[in-house]
């Protein structure tokens, strides 16, 4: 995979570590910054079913196209711009502040 650094606003200061983790996923657009959950070891968007922000796992690291089942990386830990970083319509991103603080992922 060829990673090409774009500069946005997405990582919010540079004291938390970030950690990245490649994660399987069904077909599907996962943008940079989207919340995803994790549900009985599936992963999906925010706001998707049951995916609330309880379920919280990770921040898409880079925008990815998948036609059918594949890997996506995604940030575990790290300090996020909450402009940045979306969800389904349904629920909020401040909503993810402190479910995403218990796992490492802080979004201010």
């Amino acid at each position: 995979m060829t990673r090409t650094l774009e500069a946005d606003n997405l990582i919010n200061g540079y004291r938390a570590p970030q950690v990245i983790k490649a994660i399987t996923v069904g077909a599907g657009t996962y943008s940079r910054g989207m919340a995803i959950g994790q549900v009985s070891g599936a992963f999906k968007q925010i706001g998707e079913a049951t995916y609330t922000v309880d379920t919280i796992y990770a921040i898409v690291a880079e925008t990815t196209t998948l036609t059918e089942e594949g890997k996506i990386e995604v940030y575990l830990t790290g300090e996020f711009n909450k402009d940045c970083v979306f969800v389904k319509e349904g629920t909020t991103v401040e909503n993810l502040i402190i479910p995403g603080r218990k796992l490492g992922l802080f979004i201010s």
